[in-house]
């Protein structure tokens, strides 16, 4: 048992080092852009690097983080559902197989219930915490 998580570890840590290392190319030129000094977003005598990401603080990165999470989610979502509809019709009148498929469709609902409602948590989460640390 140890070693089939220390193997799924090692292959997680393996995907993740594969995805750094074929992304280099891509942020390497972005790095060396850079934002040249004597601008206005860069004080001159000074080398100011762009800022990828595109959000300017750390709630509009957990906003942004959670748009693509629900995305994403949707997705998966709607092949969930594909694939309880299939579980319907492939039951053929077997009432374990009906049932199979009918637990498959609840928990389907209810996972998209949750994926959805993550955007009304994270965005109310976002706004207590920023009025707090703006006073």
């Amino acid at each position: 048992m140890k070693t089939t998580f220390f193997k799924k570890i090692s292959i997680a840590f393996t995907s993740l080092v594969a995805v750094v290392v074929v992304n280099i190319p891509s942020i390497v030129p972005a790095l060396a852009q850079g934002v040249r000094p004597g601008t206005d977003d860069c004080p001159a005598g000074s080398f100011c690097l762009p800022n990828p990401l595109k959000f300017n603080n750390i709630w509009e990165l957990l906003q942004g983080m959670s748009t693509l999470a629900v995305r994403f989610g949707t997705i998966v979502a709607v092949l969930a559902f594909i694939y309880a509809g299939y579980l319907y019709v492939a039951a053929v009148g077997n009432e374990t197989k009906l049932k199979k498929a009918h637990e498959t469709l609840k928990y389907v609902a209810v996972g998209t219930a949750i994926i959805l409602s993550s955007t009304i948590v994270v965005n109310l989460v976002v706004e207590t915490l920023s009025r707090i640390n703006n006073g």
